[in-house]
């Protein structure tokens, strides 16, 4: 069973991961805090309660926003998969291009010409 998105090992994504990382458990500090202040507080720690919960709800938003990049979430990980497919279905011309010069300049080497010298005969006739 698959448990992510392969192409997150790239090196490339190492910064948004850490980011990721980082803001999922400052989300958990801030969850954990909201949670063992109850709902009976003093009204000096009502303000508290009040900036902890906003930040709690500004590291959510910021924890969708960097799983939604990372291609995390189901449409947006369709939508990367639908890139890269696509990305290789417009290199298959070329691959295939590049198969049939290689596939060529090796049959000119085991013959003895030059890929030079082919061209000249082509264009000398």
């Amino acid at each position: 069973m698959e448990t992510g998105p392969g192409f997150l090992a790239d090196p490339a994504y190492a910064p948004t991961l850490w980011l990721f990382g980082k803001t999922l458990a400052r989300f958990e500090l801030f969850s954990e805090y909201l949670d063992a202040q109850g709902s009976e507080i003093e009204d000096d720690e009502n303000e508290r309660r009040r900036d902890a919960s906003n930040k709690l709800d500004r590291l959510t938003k910021l924890a969708a926003d960097l799983a939604s990049k990372l291609g995390l979430d189901p449409s947006t990980r369709a939508k990367i998969e639908r890139d890269l497919a696509q990305g290789r279905a417009s290199l298959a011309p070329l691959i295939a291009e590049g198969r049939r010069f290689r596939e060529q300049a090796e049959r000119q080497a085991r013959n003895g010409s030059s890929p030079d010298q082919k061209d000249q005969e082509v264009e000398g006739e």
